[in-house]
């Protein structure tokens, strides 16, 4: 999951703790309403929005609703809170899909989608992202001047020592024959890499 970031880069968004999503100079981005993160998205904002399902007819009702508009059946107290929200803060994905506003309906606006998206951890992004530009003095790093985060001096000169090692590693590699196994250090550094990455959490 993590090496999409280096595959797929720069196609990266992240997500607000309000929802919204936005990536380098674009803002208002969503995910693909027929896509599982879409789903899954849609079903935790109606969970916090409180809008519920008749359990007598199935007829979906607005949380303002204090009865079903279509059989009149009174709402249900609150169930428990069983949707899961969105655990990661950065997404790749594969591409963009802009629809087309329809004339016939004011109120809908041309939408920007994102499809075949995938969850990373943000130090992914550090790690496997373009250009990293951390500033020790305010202890904040940077991928291309636009993914922002908190990094310790300490921590942003471990990770830029491990990004040079990882890019000797490769490059190496890149010249070797495909069935030659790494040799020396270089299976320190892959096993470094891929124990901060395996955790697969923020």
């Amino acid at each position: 999951r993590s090496l999409l970031c280096a595959a797929l880069w720069p196609n990266v968004v992240l997500r607000k703790p309000d929802g919204q999503m936005f990536a380098r100079n674009q803002s208002s981005l969503t995910f693909h309403p027929s896509s599982i993160l879409g789903l899954q998205d849609a079903e935790v904002q109606q969970a916090l929005a409180g809008d519920w399902h008749c359990p007598a007819c199935g007829f979906f009702c607005f949380a303002s609703r204090e009865e079903c508009r279509a059989c009149g059946a009174p709402k249900p107290p609150p169930a428990p809170r069983s949707v899961k929200s969105l655990r990661h803060r950065a997404f790749m994905f594969g591409e963009k899909v802009r629809t087309v506003a329809n004339p016939s309906q004011p109120g809908k606006k041309a939408q920007t989608h994102i499809r075949d998206c995938c969850g990373v951890p943000v130090k992914a992004l550090f790690l496997l992202g373009h250009r990293v530009s951390p500033d020790f003095l305010s202890g904040r790093a940077a991928v291309d001047g636009w993914v922002h985060c908190q990094a310790a001096p300490r921590d942003a000169a471990m990770l830029l020592g491990l990004r040079r090692r990882l890019q000797e590693v490769l490059a190496r590699l890149l010249t070797k024959p495909s069935a030659e196994a790494p040799g020396g250090e270089d299976p320190e550094v892959i096993d470094a890499v891929t124990s901060m990455l395996v955790l697969d959490v923020e």
